[in-house]
């Protein structure tokens, strides 16, 4: 039965944000720890379909929607889905890109045990999450930094886009991905 609930959860990108996905909300000091409320704020699940059909989604958002969290579940989901995939969070600074990984291992943490029993030799460390099973990684990168010209990526996520002063040269350096059938998203 459990292994039946991975199975779904790993191939049914919906399923997986409804029953394995949970964020943590500071500002809630009695309950800090909840599900992605997916059913309660159907723009999410929008989202994530609009995500699943295009491999170059840009997003417009206001504070405290949970896209970030949403976006490191789609990318966490994406990531253990198969062999070999790479993953890029792009932030304006390191720091926030590593907040990203951090967000996405805690994602990982509280996922299933029949899922986490699937990759048990999971790990993160300063900018990165590895899956060694799969030989995929997730990895945090500065808007300064070299990645997205240097490698070619399974997705691409660029988080607080508007805010980055080097967000045109990023887009135009992740073309490489998006032509070569990756996918970008932009918030």
């Amino acid at each position: 039965m459990e292994d039946a609930i991975a199975d779904r959860a790993l191939s049914d990108l919906g399923f997986y944000l409804e029953h394995c996905v949970w964020t943590e909300d500071e500002h809630d000091l009695t309950n800090p720890i909840k599900r992605l409320p997916i059913k309660e704020k159907p723009y999410l699940h929008d989202i994530s379909l609009l995500w699943m059909m295009n491999k170059l989604l840009l997003i417009w958002k206001s504070r405290q929607m949970l896209i970030s969290w949403l976006m490191c579940a789609c990318h966490l989901w994406l990531l253990q889905g198969g062999e070999s995939r790479r993953v890029a969070y792009i932030s304006k600074a390191a720091e926030e890109a590593n907040q990203l990984i951090e967000r996405t291992w805690f994602i990982y943490q509280r996922q299933p045990e029949s899922i986490r029993r699937r990759f048990p030799n999971t790990y993160r460390k300063e900018g990165y999450l590895i899956i060694p099973e799969l030989g995929s990684e997730l990895m945090g990168c500065s808007q300064d930094s070299d990645a997205p010209r240097s490698y070619t990526f399974t997705a691409i996520f660029c988080d607080e886009m508007p805010f980055q002063e080097r967000a045109r040269r990023i887009y135009v350096s992740a073309k490489p991905t998006i032509m070569g059938g990756g996918r970008f998203t932009g918030v």
